[in-house]
Order: structure tokens, then C-alpha cells, then sequence
């Protein structure tokens, strides 16, 4: 049976990750700017990080692009991130604000190629066997930089055990890969 604390945390993560989506949301237009459209496109990508080992990433980016844009040339997309990235000792969900400028595939549906890209998100991470946490099988909540330049992808991240009295209460997770 939960704790008080492990409720009160878990409702945090939610409370957080709802003010990152409203503020993704409603970022206000310019009135300089041409007509945009909105733009759902998708995010690929492989990495090998702490603490769940080899892992490959699918995402899709919310994001606003001037009309008529097919992004076959490189374009900048920014919008609210959501991604899920399954690996060999765990598993993560995350959510948050990213910019990309990159080229998508004919369609403009699919971005291929990430050229430049930073994102901040909040995230629920679950480890299981094998993972290089003690004990190995947790739940985390936390916070993650990512940087991508040239295709190359870095990640930076804190995170919060929500067992009560787990023996690693605190991890920095990190990684390195391709893709966004």
C-alpha cells in the first residue's frame, strides 16, 4: 500500500507535467509572424544510457510551422514533446518543451534528420532487472535535459526514487546517442 509521501510525490510529477504541456500550449503568436499551421511529426532515436542500458526512443512534437512548409529543406519546429523510450533494464516516459530544427522525410511528417535540437522534460522512469540501480527494479520521477547537434544526442537528468526507502533515493541519469 502507498505512503502519504509517495501519493503526495506522484501527484507533484502530474501537477508539473500539466504546467509544462499549458505553457507549451498557449505561447502567444506574433503579429509579424505569417500563417502558421499546426504540425504533429515524429522523433527517432537510439542511445545507450544509465540506468537503462541500450534503449531507442519514438516522439512526437506538437509543434506550429508557417503554412505550406513540407520541412524537406531544414526547418525549426518548437513545440510540446512526448516520448517514450523503451530499453534493455527500463523503460521511460517523458513529456516537455523541445525545439528542433531539422529535415523531415517527403511528407513533412517524419523528421529524419535533426541538425540542431534541445528539449527540457519532466519524466517517469521504471527500471527492472540488470539495471545499474540498487535495488534494480524502482520507479523514478525526475527532470531531463537533451541536446542534439549533427545527429548526435547528449541527455542530462535528475532523478527521485518514489519508493519510501529505496537505497538509491537520488540518480543522475545520462546518455549518449542518435536522434532526437
Amino acid at each position: 500500500m502507498p505512503g502519504p509521501h509517495r501519493t503526495v510525490r506522484v501527484r507533484a510529477a502530474a501537477l508539473a507535467l500539466a504546467a509544462v504541456a499549458s505553457a507549451a500550449a498557449s505561447a502567444p503568436a506574433h503579429a509579424t509572424d505569417p500563417p502558421a499551421e499546426r504540425r504533429t511529426v515524429a522523433l527517432a532515436g537510439a542511445r545507450v544510457s544509465h540506468p537503462h542500458g541500450v534503449a531507442g526512443s519514438l516522439g512526437a512534437l506538437f509543434a506550429r510551422v508557417p503554412a505550406g512548409w513540407d520541412c524537406t529543406t531544414p526547418c525549426e519546429l518548437r513545440g510540446f514533446l512526448v516520448q517514450a523510450e523503451p530499453g534493455l533494464h527500463g523503460a521511460q516516459l517523458s513529456a516537455g518543451w523541445a525545439l528542433v530544427v531539422g529535415e523531415a522525410a517527403r511528407g513533412g511528417r517524419f523528421v529524419s534528420d535533426v541538425l540542431v535540437g534541445f528539449g527540457v522534460k519532466t519524466a517517469l522512469l521504471r527500471t527492472w532487472d540488470g539495471a545499474s540501480v540498487d535495488p534494480p527494479a524502482q520507479t523514478f520521477v525526475g527532470v531531463e535535459g537533451e541536446l542534439t547537434v549533427t545527429r548526435v544526442n547528449f541527455r542530462l537528468g535528475v532523478f527521485r526514487s518514489t519508493a519510501d526507502a529505496p537505497a538509491e533515493r537520488v540518480i543522475v541519469t545520462g546518455g549518449l546517442g542518435w536522434g532526437f
